[in-house]
């Protein structure tokens, strides 16, 4: 993981906006694979990853030239306590290549694993996939009942959702940014994204669905998957539920951040509390904040919330 403070919003390539985290009739979504890869398209997404619980499906064939499909599957695991639901992401050219796992097909199903408790279970899994060319993302971890513990004592993941709309619309349980402060204050770095978890049960763009609230914008040099994925193993990205970001990196021993007019910006850092700027008016007016670094940070990301509610968040530059 890059550890400078090159902001990703200089480097070369176009932004992406993409949903990796979706479900269809093939598993426990109510619309069909054609159904969301239609209302992604029409809502103005160039890319989504379909990951029906338990099952790989390859739907890479229907990809088009402005909007293509990333394969994937959500693996969940009964475990004590807790839900254990992880992502599982097919990843560039050279990590399938170069994967020394058993060669992936077209479609694959997967056991509803027991762990009994034990993390090994789930580590096995991991190693496996990883293995075989996929990145892991940690899935929902406030409406899992997890504890950050046990995101620690597990190894692999590549990032972890700091939002999922379907927990937020239906559970109040969608927002993982104090999970996500937790591991990287313990040195475990990892990349943040949102996500819709869609499963439709409302209709796409009804006010009570899930759909289209959640997403990642990804700087890459095109529209394919080898470097989109690239892109998404560097950083290269920002997750969203509306607000954009515009930049932020380190210069001459300060953090910028600029974005849409919003209410409130807030810099995590890894020591102490987050430091915020927030508009006088309670409207959005804010679109930058400036800070000058201590020397003592751990890391510094940036996250921005507007008079919806809707929040943005950069990836951590790290620092030590």
């Amino acid at each position: 993981m890059k550890k400078s403070g090159q902001s990703v919003f200089y480097s070369e390539g176009n932004w992406y906006k993409r949903n990796l985290h979706t479900h269809t009739t093939r598993s426990d979504g109510k619309s069909s694979v054609e159904e969301i890869l239609t209302g992604y398209k029409k809502s103005g997404y160039d890319f989504i990853s379909i990951t029906d619980h338990l099952i790989y499906e390859d739907y890479q064939h229907l990809n088009e030239s402005n909007f293509i499909t990333i394969p994937g599957t959500e693996i969940h695991f009964r475990h004590p306590k807790s839900a254990v639901h992880i992502n599982f992401i097919l990843g560039t050219d050279e990590m399938i290549k170069e994967g020394k796992g058993e060669k992936i097909a077209k479609s694959e199903r997967y056991p509803l694993l027991e762990t009994q408790g034990d993390l090994r279970v789930i580590q096995k899994v991991i190693d496996d996939m990883c293995s075989r060319g996929f990145i892991a993302i940690i899935n929902h971890p406030a409406w899992s009942y997890m504890e950050p513990q046990e995101i620690a004592d597990l190894h692999g993941f590549t990032a972890i959702e700091a939002y999922n709309s379907g927990c937020g619309v239906y559970a109040n349980t969608g927002y993982a940014n104090i999970f996500w402060d937790n591991l990287l204050r313990r040195g475990i770095n990892m990349w943040g994204v949102a996500a819709d978890d869609t499963h439709t049960f409302h209709p796409l763009g009804d006010y009570c669905s899930e759909a289209y609230r959640g997403w990642i914008m990804v700087k890459a040099a095109s529209l394919t998957r080898n470097d989109i994925m690239k892109a998404i193993l560097d950083g290269s990205f920002y997750a969203t539920q509306g607000p954009e970001i515009h930049e932020f990196e380190i210069k001459d021993g300060h953090v910028v951040f600029r974005c849409s007019p919003v209410e409130k910006i807030y810099f995590a850092k890894g020591k102490g509390p987050a430091l915020g700027k927030l508009s006088s008016q309670n409207v959005d007016t804010l679109t930058e904040f400036e800070y000058k670094l201590k020397g003592d940070e751990l890391y510094v990301r940036g996250e921005c919330i507007d008079s919806k509610g809707r929040r943005a968040y950069t990836n951590p530059i790290f620092l030590k």
